[in-house]
């Protein structure tokens, strides 16, 4: 697989050789810039389970995560803007005490629906999904149409939201990598960005991600002692930073469909879609401000195959316990998903795809360092499909979906198959897994949060890393899990939750 290639928007950082992904190298995409990986992903707004936060509060030992508490951060952030049209009523109607409407994140339904949406819900009916009018009022489960970071069809950022009214002691260098954190003993006083250093007066706040937050504590000598030993960098601490990397794993599944069966038709001819960006520009409307706008999502609980097989069976009691919980997935799917371009892929034709995601990962993977220079990458190996759990859920997602895209509703107009599992049996369906398996972009778990005295911890539940003062990490390296939702949520409740933390400690 092949994806178009943007370096002014992407890092274009690249996974290690998935062992368990017939040995190929992922593109591990990450945002450059003001918004960071919130100016290129797919704008999904999902929460995830209210009982991923009482796990995360429960592992953590501390009920500022419960979900009851997380709501209210969840609520602050949203500035939701639901559809009023009366076929989206019919099947999302979420709810005003579980949401907010005045805060800086833009959140809508779509205003319009593309041709397949009814017809991929009531497929998702006949498949035996129940249908779920509100997905992020803390039970996920079921069917239902996905709300976007966005509105008017223009995506939000974290800088559309936080940073274009900014306050005015805010001062933003663009285009300046920082290096390393500099210390004076166990406490960080500043920054350094090439040749420059800048000084913190109460803290420094590292917010680079799951992948460049722990690149840059290890090079600043907070790590695993053996890695630091390895690249020459004199050690400040031996935390786990780096151990843990979690991301969920999905699969697509295209089918050509007839010319002009649907909307995005548009995409096999140039000119079509030039015209349709200028009107978009001109007056928000056409085609653009329909299509990829909004998509089918939905969140299941496995079957007898997940639940008895040896796999779950063999995880902690506590964690078999944490799955088996009412509002916590095991997979996920999605339909009027962007097309990708595997193999056989021609532009001129019109596709139709879904994916699979499996939820609850187990696999954990490692950050590293290539080198001691700031300039390398840092290498990430996720060790996707490696648990045996992650290989049962993902399996019987697949079917599922599997299922789905073959429903009569589903895709009358189907033509071929483009990229689609031989088969539903166990072995077809792990065979396309290892073929088409890809990253989320989901990336998390690296610095993460727990008790003082957890060994796994490299922070605390005030953000803060362990043994050192004015230093905290507040992204999604944090997580002690990932949580089963698309993160931008997720990083976005992080971010209130450590400006309430920090708000709390210096009374502002």
């Amino acid at each position: 697989m092949t994806f178009a290639s943007f370096p002014q928007y992407d890092w274009q950082y690249l996974s290690e050789p998935q062992a368990d992904l017939a040995n190929r190298v992922v593109p591990y995409t990450r945002g450059k810039g003001l918004g960071g990986s919130s100016a290129i992903n797919f704008c999904f707004y999902t929460r995830g389970a209210k009982d991923d936060f009482d796990e995360w509060a429960r592992r953590v030992g501390d009920d500022f995560f419960t979900w009851e508490n997380a709501e209210k951060r969840f609520k602050r952030l949203e500035g939701y803007q639901p559809s009023t049209s009366e076929l989206h009523r019919k099947y999302a109607n979420w709810e005003p005490k579980h949401h907010g409407t005045d805060g800086p994140v833009r959140i809508s339904d779509s205003t319009q629906w593309e041709d397949q949406q009814e017809s991929a819900l009531l497929a998702g009916y006949n498949q035996g999904w129940k249908p779920n009018a509100d997905v992020n009022n803390g039970d996920p489960i079921g069917i239902a149409v996905c709300a976007t970071t966005g509105q008017g069809a223009r995506r939000t950022t974290a800088k559309t939201a936080y940073l274009d009214n900014a306050p005015a002691n805010l001062e933003i260098l663009a285009n300046t990598s920082v290096t390393r954190i500099l210390f004076s003993g166990k406490r960080a006083i500043g920054v350094q960005a090439g040749s420059k250093e800048f000084h913190a007066t109460k803290e420094v706040i590292l917010s680079a991600g799951a992948l460049d937050s722990p690149k840059l504590l290890m090079l600043s000598g907070i790590g695993p002692k053996d890695e630091l030993f390895k690249h020459g960098i004199p050690a400040l601490a031996d935390l786990p930073v780096g151990v843990g990397l979690q991301d969920h794993l999905h699969v697509p599944m295209i089918v050509q469909v007839k010319d002009g069966s649907n909307q995005r038709a548009i995409f096999s001819d140039p000119q079509a879609v030039e015209k349709a960006r200028a009107q978009l520009d001109q007056d928000g409307t056409g085609p653009l401000s329909i299509l990829y706008n909004s998509a089918v999502i939905g969140f299941a609980k496995g079957g007898e195959s997940v639940y008895e097989s040896a796999a779950f069976k063999a995880l902690p009691q506590e964690t078999q316990r944490y799955i088996k919980k009412p509002t916590v997935p095991t997979y996920e799917f999605a339909g009027l998903v962007p097309s990708y371009p595997l193999p056989g892929f021609d532009p001129s034709r019109t596709y139709t795809a879904v994916m699979a995601f499996g939820m609850c990962p187990q696999s954990r993977g490692t950050v590293t360092l290539k080198s001691a220079d700031p300039n390398d990458p840092p290498v990430s190996d996720p060790k996707f499909f490696s648990h045996p759990f992650d290989r049962v859920t993902l399996v019987d997602g697949l079917r599922k979906v599997y299922k789905w895209l073959r429903d009569p509703i589903m895709s009358p107009e189907v033509i071929s198959d483009l990229a689609v599992p031989a088969s539903d049996s166990d072995d077809d369906l792990a065979d396309y897994i290892t073929k088409y398996g890809f990253s989320t972009w989901h990336m998390s778990c690296t610095a993460m949060m727990g008790k003082v005295e957890d060994p796994s911890a490299v922070v605390t539940t005030d953000f803060k890393v362990k043994g050192f003062e004015g230093l905290r990490v507040a992204d999604l390296s944090v997580t002690p899990f990932l949580p089963n939702a698309h993160t931008v949520s997720i990083g976005y409740f992080i971010g209130e939750s450590a400006a309430e933390r920090i708000c709390q400690e210096y009374q502002l």
